[in-house]
């Protein structure tokens, strides 16, 4: 809980836009998203996510939560970026009905303006989802990134089944890698 209500408040703090945080719920979440979910858009959905979560820590814990810790990871490897632009606009791991171009400029919004961290998170997440194989060496960045970030043995791991034969793209092909 305490994690979703950093990305959330994180996400809102930013600014990424309702129409963007639509398009990467739509991604990862295999239900649908938000769009027209209470009559809200993007930002107003997310901000009654963070209002739950808060009061659930504030009910477990007894205190209210101090303010999300600013993001400061690493930018994300180029073969990450350029395999994750590649395989949206090829249509390879968003849902239908999301646009690629909508998720790609999404992603990088926040992967180069909210945190990398959370954008390699969304990757998974969107991937878990799909049936795209993911190239060896893109898994193997995304792993040890995922390192660097401090995850455990299971977050990027979940995609492991995925890996395929594939050659992952040379580095700086797409044109939209995250600069930092």
């Amino acid at each position: 809980m305490s994690r979703l209500l950093d990305d959330a408040r994180r996400i809102l703090g930013s600014g990424l836009s309702a129409a963007s945080t639509e398009v990467l719920w739509n991604t990862c979440v295999p239900s649908g998203g938000p769009a027209g979910l209470f009559g809200e858009d993007g930002r107003d959905w997310l901000l009654r996510i963070s209002d739950i979560a808060r009061s659930r820590l504030v009910e477990r814990t007894g205190a209210e939560p101090g303010a999300p810790p600013d993001c400061r990871h690493d930018p994300l490897p180029v073969l990450v970026t350029s395999w994750i632009g590649e395989a949206a606009v090829g249509c390879g791991f968003v849902r239908p009905g999301v646009p690629p171009g909508a998720f790609l400029a999404a992603w990088n919004d926040i992967a180069g303006n909210v945190c990398p961290e959370l954008a390699l998170r969304l990757a998974v997440r969107s991937l878990l989802g799909s049936d795209h194989p993911v190239p060896a060496r893109v898994y193997e960045a995304m792993d040890r990134q995922g390192a660097v970030y401090g995850y455990g043995d299971f977050l990027v791991s979940a995609v492991e089944y995925l890996v395929g034969d594939r050659s992952a793209p040379t580095a700086g092909a797409y044109w939209g890698a995250v600069k930092r």
